[in-house]
C-alpha cells in the first residue's frame, strides 16, 4: 500500500508538469523515475505523513476541552497546521519529481516548464467583463 501512495503522489505531480503523460502512462513513468530513489522517497513520504496522523489522531480523540469555544479554537488552529502539512506534502512531491529527473540525468527545461504551465492555466480561466 505505502508502494502505491508514493507511486500515486509522484504519478499527480508527472500528470501536471509533463505535457504527455496522464493516467497510466503518469504512473508508468513515475515508477520509472522513482528507481533507485525509492529508499529517499520512502523516508521524506514517512515524514510527512507522520504528522497528518498525529494532527488528525489529536483531533479525533484527544482534544476534549471544558469550553467549547476553547475546543473549535484548537481544532482550527490544528486543521490550519494540517493543512500547511498538506501543502507540504506536495510541495515536496514537486521537489521529489524533480530531484528523481535530474538523477536519471533528464533535462529539466525552465522555459518549457513555464510555456507548459502558462498555456493550461490559460485554457482554464475566461477573463472577466464587465458589462
Amino acid at each position: 500500500m505505502f508502494y502505491f501512495a508514493l507511486i500515486w503522489q509522484i504519478a499527480s505531480v508527472v500528470s501536471v508538469l509533463e505535457a504527455d503523460s496522464y493516467g497510466f502512462e503518469a504512473i508508468a513513468r513515475s515508477k520509472e523515475l522513482l528507481n533507485g530513489k525509492m529508499a529517499m522517497a520512502s523516508i521524506l513520504l514517512i515524514l510527512i505523513g507522520l504528522p497528518f496522523g498525529v494532527i488528525l489522531f489529536v483531533i479525533r480523540y484527544v482534544v476534549v476541552a471544558e469550553s467549547a469555544l476553547v475546543e473549535v479554537g484548537i481544532r482550527g488552529s490544528l486543521g490550519i497546521v494540517w493543512m500547511w502539512c498538506f501543502l507540504m506534502f506536495l510541495l515536496i512531491g514537486t521537489v521529489l519529481y524533480l530531484v528523481c529527473k535530474s538523477c536519471h540525468r533528464e533535462r529539466i527545461d525552465k522555459l518549457e516548464l513555464f510555456v507548459h504551465l502558462q498555456q493550461s492555466l490559460e485554457s482554464k480561466t475566461e477573463p472577466l467583463t464587465l458589462e
